[in-house]
């Protein structure tokens, strides 16, 4: 047998035994979130805003890297991950795209001060969110388990919305 013949027996054999005993570390079969899914959230968050008087949305577009945006912060340690969405006080209308949920290394999210209606979605894939500013809006309800995982939030401000009922624990 040739040597190249050799080499590729020797592969198959390793293969088959990686697939029968494993290969001793399931985070290396683990595929990330890619940064793309941080991106299409803000796209997404953006479609389900309805008035930008103001133009704050110009820079969100393909031409500009999404790291760049206004409003935009992103992480030093996980390139291209979103860590910071501070949109306060443009006068945005519109609801809150449940999509937010997907920027699941976001740690302070900023929506005060604009006129977003309408109830918050689910955010409780975020559990690395520290700050959460939503008041002075037109929200009017919330999730009963909205938060349910955010074990990092430190703090909320719901303040000046339209939000009736109870709070959940």
């Amino acid at each position: 047998m040739c040597s190249k013949q050799l080499v590729e027996s020797a592969m198959v054999v390793v293969l088959a035994l990686m697939l029968v005993f494993g290969c001793g570390c399931v985070h290396c079969v683990t595929v990330p979130q890619n940064s793309n899914t941080d991106m299409l959230a803000l796209l997404d968050f953006k479609q389900a805003i309805t008035s930008d008087l103001r133009g704050f949305f110009n820079s969100w577009n393909n031409s500009v890297d999404y790291c760049k945006w206004n409003g935009v912060t992103c992480s030093q340690t996980h390139p291209g991950r979103v860590r910071e969405l501070n949109i306060t006080g443009q006068s945005l209308e519109g609801r809150i795209s449940p999509s937010l949920g997907n920027l699941t290394l976001l740690k302070r999210l900023d929506l005060s001060s604009n006129s977003l209606f309408g109830q918050l979605p689910n955010i409780n894939r975020l559990r690395r969110l520290k700050g959460l500013d939503l008041n002075n809006n037109k929200l009017q309800g919330l999730e009963l388990d909205a938060f349910k995982n955010c074990s990092s939030l430190l703090y909320l401000d719901l303040s000046a919305n339209k939000l009736e009922g109870s709070t959940p624990p």
